[in-house]
């Protein structure tokens, strides 16, 4: 092997066995060991447990949403999501590394001198590697090494085993279409604008279900409280009924006419199981917001809400309405994804007339050869 032919597999040989040395990067460890799934513990809700019961007033109620709604934990993922479109986006930049080999024996008896040997054997065998790379300023760069073994029991080859190596380079750099890399740093750009997008969608997708789950609140108070008027409604249907039963026994009343007590009794017994029925209900409909449904314990809870629809929260000062509709115009999420989104559709338009423009390249390639082998 002559010098250019060592150089070449010193060039190539040498950064992979000390790539080999180092630890692999975090993606790889990832793609071929992945993380294990582990189950987030419920947060907050067992430092509100006090004799078995978990009170709840409405800010708190709200806290433990925002920490432990399966939901809002899910709208969350979108974001995870979008980032992981970013990461994707970049691949187009990422190296480009190929590697090959073959190996190819033949045998075949000859019927002239010519062929070097009565029957010919023959070993070939070639090796490449092909390298690309895709710069982020837009220019693109190669590398190509090739290198072949042949050994024959001919006897007229000068050089047996021969080896053969050539190496090639490429740098290409877009003179007009693509000259800034548009066409492959729009989607990275996209990609993050989608990422604050999902980002401000889920925060007002978390917004709307928090408010959601305030009402929800307040109605599992509702529902609470009509279990107290229910049961009031029981207790006069029974006095009325004892009364209109003493009046029976007392022949002051026709007999006929306890039916309609009894039925009265009835109606307001019925209301007050549909009543408790509904408060069970609401509190289950919260108890699955918090996450207090997610492990048996937590189910045996008991839930207290400890608000008052007697007590009126503090009077706040309210906006002029031109001033309200500024603020809003200022801060709300889906506005500000709505102004997002004309970037992009600029931007996919910016693309599209660049590639309207003539493809004009200026490229350099270079290449080595070297032949070495044993002399016959």
């Amino acid at each position: 092997m002559n010098r250019l032919s060592r150089c070449v597999a010193g060039f190539l040989i040498v950064p992979l066995l000390q790539a080999a040395t180092f630890a692999m990067p975090g993606w790889i460890e990832r793609r071929f060991y992945p993380e294990t799934i582990k189950v987030r513990e419920i947060a907050g809700i067992q430092d509100r447990i006090a004799d078995g019961r978990l009170t709840l007033h409405l800010r708190d109620f709200l806290e433990l949403a925002l920490r432990n709604s399966t939901e809002i934990n899910i709208t969350r993922m979108d974001v995870y999501n979008a980032a992981n479109q970013v990461r994707a986006a970049h691949a187009v930049f990422d190296p480009t590394l190929n590697l090959g080999f073959t190996t190819i024996r033949s045998v075949s008896p000859q019927v002239s001198q010519i062929g070097g040997a009565s029957t010919l054997s023959s070993l070939n065998q070639v090796s490449f590697l092909n390298m690309q790379q895709l710069l982020p300023t837009g220019q693109t760069a190669g590398m190509v090494f090739t290198s072949s073994r042949n050994s024959t029991n001919s006897l007229f080859n000068l050089l047996n085993p021969s080896i053969a190596g050539n190496v090639g380079f490429t740098f290409s750099q877009p003179l007009l279409q693509n000259r800034s890399g548009i066409q492959f740093k729009a989607p990275q750009q996209i990609a993050r604008t989608l990422l604050t997008i999902t980002s401000r969608q889920s925060e007002a997708r978390i917004g709307d279900l928090i408010a959601a789950a305030a009402g929800q609140y307040w109605d599992a108070v509702r529902a609470r409280d009509n279990i107290k008027v229910q049961q009031q409604t029981l207790a006069l249907a029974r006095k009325s009924y004892d009364r209109d039963k003493q009046a029976l026994d007392l022949g002051a009343l026709a007999a006929l006419d306890i039916f309609q007590s009894e039925t009265q009794l009835a109606e307001r017994q019925r209301d007050l199981i549909q009543a408790e029925f509904g408060y069970k209900a609401a509190v289950d409909n919260l108890r699955r917001q918090i996450g207090a449904d997610l492990t048996p314990d937590l189910r045996r809870i008991e839930i207290v809400l400890a608000d008052h629809p007697s007590v009126l929260p503090a009077t706040a000062t309210l906006m002029p309405l031109e001033e309200a509709l500024d603020a809003a115009l200022r801060v709300r999420p889906e506005l500000d994804a709505v102004h997002r989104r004309l970037t992009i559709d600029d931007l996919n338009a910016r693309v599209a007339r660049n590639l309207m423009t003539p493809r004009v390249d200026f490229s350099v390639q270079g290449s080595g050869a070297g032949l070495g082998g044993n002399k016959v």
